[in-house]
C-alpha cells in the first residue's frame, strides 16, 4: 500500500516514522492500532469457504410432534439440522432443529443405526429469504416476519457438505481446545453445571454426546466476535 507521508516527516529517522504512522491517522493508512492479526469466520450459517459447498433444501417440520407450545421448531442459523425422511407432515422429508428433535424426545443419532427415519443433515445455512416481510424497526415478530431462523412450514438450506460458520461451540471445561482437523461432537444430554443439549464440543462424554464423524474442526479458532466456529462437512451424511 502507497502512503502519504508529509513533508515534515521525511526530516525523521525510519524508526520515528514508523512510530508515527503507529501513533497517529495518515492520508492512505490506518492507525496501526486497528490493524487485527486474523479475520472472523462469519455470522451464524454463513458459507466460511466457498467453492465446495453442498446445500440441501427442505421444508422445516411443522407437525405437531415437533412444533409443540414453547418449544416451536423454528431452525436457527448456524445450528444442527436432522432430517425426517419418513415426516409425520411431508412424504418428501423435512428438517427439525438438532435440539427440538431431542427435546420432544427423538434419539439423535448419524443414522440410527440403519434406521433411516431420522439422521443428521448437515448445518442450517443463512441465505436470502424470498417473500418474507422484515421489520426492521424492531417491532413485534409475525408469522412472516423472522431473523436469524427458518420457522416451520417454510423451506430450509442445509449444508451437506462444505465450510460454515457453525453456532453453539462450547468450551467445556476440561476440554482441550479444538485444533484443525480434529473431531466435533455434539451433545445431546446435560451431564453437570453448564452443559446444554445443542452445544458442539471437543471430547466425548459417554453417551451424553455423539461424534459427527463426518466433521471436522476447519482451523479450531474461535470467533468470538461473532461466536461461531469453522466446522467442515468432509461427507455427506444423507442422499
Amino acid at each position: 500500500m502507497k502512503l502519504y507521508v508529509p513533508k515534515l516527516l521525511r526530516l525523521l529517522s525510519d524508526k520515528e516514522v514508523e512510530e508515527f504512522i503507529l501513533n497517529h491517522s495518515v492520508s492512505g493508512a490506518m492507525p496501526g492500532t486497528t490493524i487485527g492479526t486474523s479475520m472472523n469466520s462469519g455470522f451464524a450459517g454463513s458459507y466460511s469457504r466457498n467453492g465446495d459447498e453442498i446445500v440441501e433444501a427442505k421444508t422445516v417440520e411443522s407437525g405437531s410432534t415437533y412444533n409443540t407450545t414453547g418449544n416451536p421448531n423454528n431452525i436457527n442459523f448456524g445450528d444442527v439440522v436432522v432430517v425426517l425422511s419418513a415426516s409425520p407432515s411431508v412424504p418428501g422429508g423435512t428438517y427439525v432443529d438438532g435440539a427440538v428433535f431431542i427435546a420432544n424426545g427423538g434419539t439423535f443419532a448419524m443414522n440410527a443405526n440403519g434406521n433411516v427415519t431420522s439422521a443428521f443433515a448437515g448445518f442450517c445455512v443463512r441465505q436470502v429469504k424470498q417473500q418474507l416481510t422484515i421489520n426492521a424497526f424492531g417491532g413485534a415478530q409475525s408469522a412472516n416476519n423472522q431473523l436469524g431462523y427458518y420457522a416451520p412450514g417454510n423451506p430450509c438450506d442445509v449444508l451437506v457438505g462444505g465450510t460454515v460458520s457453525a453456532a453453539n461451540y462450547y468450551a467445556k471445561s476440561g476440554n482441550s481446545a479444538p485444533v484443525a482437523n480434529g473431531p466435533v461432537y455434539y451433545r445431546v444430554s446435560t451431564n453437570g453445571a453448564g452443559t446444554f443439549v445443542g452445544a458442539l464440543e471437543t471430547a466425548s462424554d459417554s453417551s451424553h454426546t455423539v461424534q459427527l464423524t463426518n466433521c471436522a474442526w476447519t482451523t479450531g479458532l474461535v470467533d468470538t466476535v461473532n461466536d461461531t466456529i469453522e466446522v467442515t462437512v468432509t461427507t455427506r451424511n444423507i442422499g
